[in-house]
């Protein structure tokens, strides 16, 4: 997540891309004109144009690295791997998960009732069957990597940075001492896990502000699932 705050407002970037960002205000402009376009019918955008599209996404990571490629179009392959995850994500967080949290503040003319239908419907697409999918691409890119002889197990590409991973694939070479360094640095640190959220808490008054306890049935932020699979892979920030 990346933020910059403009004239006054905050501009988040789940899905950072640096062509949008060479002119951050016209990309305001176009945030604030698709997410209104969006909050007007959240069922029919979501229905009509994106989960169709989302679907095609999926498809595609499902049949990655074609079993003929060669090692430099797997690894330019890998590139669009990301590219394609990262698009699930964004079109669905446009067309549905931002503009449920808008209908749970009256904006927009989806009742929040049907808006949770969609994002639910979004989720499973999105997180469990695209993430199943993902999850999936990425074991058989493993699996490419160990009949290589660049690391010792599939699960090994985890500890890989996206980097390592596309130069393993075009060139081969050996990454297992990076992978048992790194699992040691990992496992010697133990240790408490971190905070669930960093930075002050916000007012009682806050617009949106949740305390203690178990978030509202219609919350849309406690319905996005798990974190991002596989950070140290994909990590797109």
């Amino acid at each position: 997540m990346r933020s910059s705050l403009i004239d006054g407002q905050l501009y988040l970037a789940v899905v950072p891309s640096g062509l949008a960002e060479l002119d951050v205000e016209r990309q305001m402009v176009r945030l604030r004109a698709s997410t209104l376009r969006f909050s007007r019918d959240i069922r029919a955008s979501w229905e009509r144009e994106i989960k169709g599209e989302v679907e095609k996404y999926i498809a595609w990571v499902a049949d990655f690295p074609p079993t003929d490629a060669t090692g430099p179009q797997a690894a330019e392959g890998f590139v669009q791997l990301r590219r394609t995850r990262s698009n699930q994500w964004f079109d669905s967080i446009r067309a549905v998960f931002a503009p449920a949290a808008l209908a749970q503040e009256g904006i927009g003319d989806t009742l929040p009732a049907d808006a949770m239908e969609v994002l639910q419907d979004a989720r499973d697409v999105v997180i469990a069957r695209g993430t199943t999918v993902f999850d999936a691409a990425i074991q058989r890119v493993g699996e490419r990597l160990v009949r290589a002889g660049s690391i010792e197990a599939p699960a090994d590409i985890t500890w890989l940075e996206y980097t390592e991973v596309r130069d393993a694939l075009d060139h081969g070479g050996k990454h297992q001492a990076a992978v048992q360094q790194r699992r040691a640095n990992y496992e010697s640190r133990g240790g408490p896990a971190g905070p669930d959220t960093v930075g002050p808490s916000l007012p009682p008054d806050a617009s949106g502000a949740r305390g203690p306890g178990p978030p509202h049935e219609h919350d849309p932020v406690a319905h996005f699932g798990p974190r991002w699979p596989l950070a140290g892979v994909m990590d797109v920030a």
